[in-house]
């Protein structure tokens, strides 16, 4: 079955911005969704670096999405 929620998988925190706010979350509310800290998100989405594994997969958990690699 295909998912319409599925999703490149997320290179750079500004990725991860660009999800929180098609989502209408504030970091709050997603941090609280994706079960950590806010400080920890916002770190996350100051980074330019790609968000470890956990924190996709705790992502897609927290919007409903599927993220795909490639």
């Amino acid at each position: 079955m295909h998912n319409n929620n599925s999703r490149p998988w997320p290179t750079s925190g500004a990725e991860v911005v660009a999800l929180r706010e098609q989502a209408v979350l504030t970091q709050t509310e997603l941090a609280a969704r994706m079960q950590i800290g806010q400080s920890a998100l916002s770190k996350i989405e100051a980074s330019t670096k790609p968000p470890s594994r956990l924190m996709i997969e705790r992502l897609g958990a927290a919007l409903g999405m599927r993220f795909t690699i490639g």
